[in-house]
């Protein structure tokens, strides 16, 4: 009988293995291209739950075994379980942690935070005791495994742990969306459950059925939450880029526009007729821009800015000289990515400085990135203050690069002596 149900849970405890497996394959798929410090942390604990599960297993098929590997299986086994068990509620309690950091959220509570770390930390170190004073559990001479004398002071332990843990994530409750919120607080109360059942009821396994039901509720949790993500991602992209291009059809722009090419036809018809060319290819690209992919080749983008950049000389002249360098240009970036940042050099760089200035507009490779950089010597500006209105551009275009394509800002200004802004975009290769 006893082999029948040892078999038993063997077999359920590997399609528990193989079912963590699965999610951690379809966590890992879901966010491999931007992983932050809060999704390792899951993947950590998925990985904890596969070792927690594959080390019962192991004390379940060597124990009785007495000879010399069955000896030291058996031990080990039941040594990652117990220390295992106290491992997982350190990281699910890291993850939420960084899942606040990362959303800028104030921790409340901070104290419980520590009080779990401090009880579960203990379970461990008495785990690693028990190896020489047997005060949680035993082994006989026939290798089987007892609980002694204060296993229950494991379980008190890992009671207080969890319970720390609860109003941790309480006193957080306003600072995740409802859904987290509720998926801590059965994570929180399904392994007290089960340890009441392992507990009172030795030699059934509810720790790790309630185990696989978490992996299970934080798996799902987790996709939906970043389909939550990504949707709000989705609209922040949509208003930015509406927004972009709005700032770009400005009445005043068009009627002055018109105005300095008007001014051409009676003295340079030749002049004024590519004139027009440079002004539509600039209207077009921005309207486009609303219908576009997420993304366009950089030539395109590339063009826009050009257009805008002749339309502007028109007006002002020998005051704004532009110079274009283009080595590289086989890659994909959003829409009306080059144009803001020069109009931005333009304006609040180049026609503030008496006599006028240089935009130079270089792209190029740099190691494993495509380079874009705008370098203007105009009149400069505080960079910590980017995200004023004179510079809401600029921030724009920061956030649409990094949300599309993960590519990084740099920016360098100093007053007096001009700026330069470099956007790094990853190989897309």
């Amino acid at each position: 009988m006893d082999y029948i149900s040892s078999a038993i849970r063997i077999s359920v405890e590997i399609c528990f293995i193989v079912f963590c497996i699965a999610c951690f394959v379809i966590f890992y798929v879901i966010n491999k291209n931007n992983k932050q410090k809060s999704d390792y942390l899951l993947l950590n604990c998925i990985c904890f739950a596969i070792v927690y599960l594959l080390s019962d297993i192991l004390a379940v098929i060597f124990r009785g075994d007495t000879s010399t590997l069955g000896f030291y299986m058996v031990r080990i086994s039941n040594f990652i379980y117990y220390c295992t068990g106290a491992s997982l509620v350190l990281v699910i309690t890291d993850y939420l942690y960084n899942l606040l950091k990362e959303d800028n959220k104030e921790r409340e509570g901070i104290i419980f935070f520590n009080l779990n770390h401090l009880f579960a930390d203990l379970a461990i170190i008495l785990t690693i005791f028990n190896i020489f004073f047997n005060f949680f559990y035993s082994f006989d001479a026939s290798n089987y495994y007892s609980r002694e004398k204060y296993f229950y002071l494991f379980v008190v332990l890992l009671y207080l742990s969890f319970l720390c843990l609860f109003v941790f994530v309480y006193k957080n409750r306003n600072n995740m969306t409802k859904f987290k919120y509720r998926e801590l607080v059965i994570y929180c109360l399904l392994p007290c459950i089960s340890l009441y059942f392992q507990g009172k009821y030795y030699g059934t396994f509810v720790n790790n059925i309630a185990l696989t039901l978490n992996i299970l509720i934080f798996t799902v949790s987790s996709a939906i939450e970043k389909e939550r993500i990504i949707n709000e991602k989705e609209k922040e992209l949509t208003d930015a880029k509406t927004e972009s291009m709005l700032a770009q059809i400005q009445p005043h722009f068009i009627f002055n526009s018109l105005t300095a090419i008007q001014s051409l036809i009676l003295k340079s018809p030749q002049e004024a007729y590519n004139s027009i060319s440079d002004f539509s290819d600039f209207l077009r690209g921005v309207t486009n821009s609303l219908s576009a992919d997420k993304t366009i080749d950089v030539a395109e983008d590339l063009k826009t800015a050009v257009g805008y950049i002749k339309t502007e000389q028109i007006r002002f002249g020998d005051s704004l000289k532009v110079e274009i360098n283009v080595e590289d240009s086989d890659y994909r970036i959003p829409p009306l990515t080059i144009q803001p940042i020069i109009e931005n050099a333009i304006r609040h760089g180049i026609r503030k400085k008496e006599g006028g200035g240089t935009v130079k507009l270089n792209l190029k490779k740099e190691g494993d990135y495509h380079l874009i950089e705008i370098v203007d010597d105009g009149v400069g500006f505080d960079p910590n203050n980017v995200d004023s209105q004179r510079h809401v551009g600029i921030e724009n275009v920061r956030q649409r690069v990094k949300l599309i394509s993960n590519a990084e800002m740099e920016i360098n200004s100093v007053i007096g002596e001009g700026t330069t802004i470099r956007i790094l975009f990853p190989n897309q290769e």
